[in-house]
């Protein structure tokens, strides 16, 4: 218990001692983890998610993310979504999204009294005629797990090519509790730092569960809000595809 409080002190303090936007997730949660998929393998996600802030909304419907175990503890991630958005004049729009492209790599694995690390660089490719430029970001991501229970978290800086003002910083923590072998709940708590397009620093949660049909099929969906009410409901729901080596 020492050493799971020791943990859980280590990654809270990374949270608040950062200052964001939302990350390339760990599926259904906006903080990742740092294991990679499996070497040979495939993970594809399908799905879409929403939120919905004082000024609007904005939801990827659909989105599909595909995730492929490139080499040992090396992962190549790209997704591609479709956006739809309201305005508060009800306002409404939908358009192809912004291309994300990602490689977590693994550096440290998990023993008895360290967690694993992982780097999980990204580029967020801008599309459509109201956008230039491309935002990248540098996360760093850790976890521990023990027995049932895992908690993993970490930070980075969201850096904006057109515009470095914009730059913002994301952090997270996540906690799961197996609840069988095919059923997993969790809850998540994240912050991102203000920018001048966001006025403010938000926090908010979410609550989540992954469920596993089978060895190839399973699903991920969560919900929640921020905590000083300019998101006052967001939500995730994607189906989980898991492909097997080719060998």
């Amino acid at each position: 218990m020492l050493r799971v409080g020791l943990w859980l002190s280590v990654l809270t303090s990374i949270l608040w001692l950062t200052c964001t936007q939302g990350a390339m997730a760990g599926p259904p949660f906006s903080t990742d983890d740092p294991e990679p998929t499996e070497y040979r393998h495939w993970e594809v996600y399908l799905g879409a998610d929403y939120e919905h802030a004082v000024d609007g909304a904005t939801a990827s419907v659909p989105f599909a993310e595909f995730n492929y175990g490139l080499m040992p503890n090396v992962q190549f991630s790209i997704t591609f979504p479709f956006e739809a958005g309201w305005s508060a004049t009800r306002t409404a729009s939908y358009r192809y999204g912004s291309t994300e492209i990602g490689a977590k790599l693994r550096f440290l694995q998990e023993t008895r009294a360290l967690p694993q690390v992982a780097f999980y660089p990204s580029v967020r490719v801008a599309s459509g005629a109201q956008r230039t430029g491309t935002e990248t970001f540098l996360p760093l991501w850790l976890q521990k797990s023990w027995g049932r229970w895992t908690a993993y978290g970490g930070a980075g800086r969201w850096l904006d090519s057109s515009d470095h003002r914009q730059n913002q910083t994301f952090s997270g923590l996540a906690l799961l509790r197996a609840m069988s072998s095919a059923t997993t709940f969790g809850v998540e708590l994240f912050h991102a730092s203000a920018a001048p397009r966001s006025a403010r620093a938000s926090t908010a949660f979410n609550v989540g569960v992954l469920i596993v049909h089978d060895a190839h099929h399973g699903i991920v969906a969560s919900a929640g809000r921020s905590l000083d009410g300019s998101t006052p409901f967001s939500a995730y729901a994607a189906y989980e595809l898991m492909l097997g080596s080719s060998h």
